[in-house]
């Protein structure tokens, strides 16, 4: 049984280096597993047959048959396939960082297990790839999904790009191709608290963007939470935006303003007009508003705060209970 945390380099014999590895991180997805393989089987078949490719799949601590199905799948596949084993649930970004480093092609393609984004968006990736393309997005046009989380993924991208990464594509990104060299780079930076997309923009390289509609889950239960969803969201402003410091900074200085606006008025309206400075409740109201203003200054310096702790402690990201290569 082989125990490990986060190696800085790849495992690749270069003899041995595929041309493609298809990464997939695997939570509670027991019902999909085979279908995902299937799909994406399917599609690699239609490569040329010197096209090598290979699949890691990643089981992030799920508590179902998960991690039986991906055993099976392993001794029934034609094509290497990997599994990496977490020992816990470590989050997906964090599964999808383990596959990256258990991958060795020189392209890499990140894809969900559920089956919502299209397999067959691979074949236009990779001949993107063949063009010149170092990064190629799955660009989210729309999705067959309900209102609120249509919404809510669309306040969370219209944000993120523009108050964090001017680059972010508008309907977001979670299905992408990229070249060796960029993983490579990604895999050089150790960085906790990841936030995916904004790590694959940083370096600057532009991306091929294919739009596409992200269809309907058709088995299983999404595990992508509003509190997870809520956690990675704070993760991408904290860790590419300063506008939270920099808003908490403006609300200060314009209570400053405005409690000197307020203390002139009244010691003109007390000089000129002999009115009596009463009123309970306003000044309740005064302080309750200042003290929120302090207190959410406050939880937005511990945010940035509690990131430096972590990134301080240089904690591994994940840790592998074994893994498995056919």
């Amino acid at each position: 049984m082989k125990t490990d945390a986060t190696p800085q380099t790849s495992e690749a014999p270069a003899e041995m280096q595929p041309a493609l590895s298809i990464v997939i991180p695997v939570y509670q997805n027991e019902l999909n597993l085979a279908d995902t393989y299937q799909n994406l089987s399917g599609v690699l078949d239609t490569l040329p047959p010197d096209f090598a490719a290979e699949f890691v799949f990643v089981n992030d601590g799920s508590t179902d048959n998960s991690y039986a199905e991906l055993m099976k799948i392993q001794s029934q596949s034609r094509r290497p396939v990997t599994v990496v084993d977490l020992w816990r649930n470590f989050g997906q970004v964090a599964a999808v960082f383990a596959g990256f480093r258990a991958a060795r092609g020189l392209t890499i393609v990140s894809i969900s297990a559920d089956l919502q984004d299209p397999p067959e968006l691979i074949l236009e990736m990779v001949k993107a790839w063949q063009r010149g393309e170092k990064l190629v997005l799955a660009v989210r046009a729309d999705r067959a999904e309900s209102l609120f989380r249509k919404w809510t993924s669309w306040v969370f991208y219209a944000a993120m790009r523009k108050f964090a990464i001017a680059t972010m594509p508008i309907g977001g990104f979670d299905y992408f191709l990229m070249d060796r060299q960029l993983l490579d780079l990604m895999l050089s930076i150790n960085e906790r608290n990841v936030f995916m997309q904004g790590q694959v923009l940083w370096p600057g390289i532009k991306p091929f963007e294919i739009p596409y509609v992200r269809r309907p889950r058709l088995k299983g239960k999404s595990q992508w939470k509003l509190s997870r969803k809520i956690g990675y969201f704070l993760d991408g402003f904290v860790a590419y935006s300063a506008f939270p410091l920099r808003l908490a900074t403006w609300a200060g200085a314009g209570f400053c303003v405005l409690a000197c606006f307020i203390s002139v008025l009244l010691v003109i309206e007390r000089i000129v007009y002999g009115t009596a400075l009463v009123g309970w409740t306003s000044l309740m109201i005064v302080i309750l508003m200042i003290g929120g203003v302090q207190m959410l200054t406050i939880g937005i310096l511990g945010e940035y705060l509690w990131r430096n702790l972590e990134q301080t402690r240089v904690r591994p990201m994940y840790v592998v209970r074994q893994t498995l290569r056919k």
